[in-house]
């Protein structure tokens, strides 16, 4: 199903965005 992996792909963009602003904050 097509959809579902758009939102699997939309879900693994927030995590890696999440990722990266912890790892901001981890670094100030």
């Amino acid at each position: 199903d097509p959809r579902k992996a758009a939102v699997a792909a939309a879900i693994a963009r927030a995590q890696a965005k999440k990722a990266a602003q912890q790892k901001v904050v981890n670094e100030d």
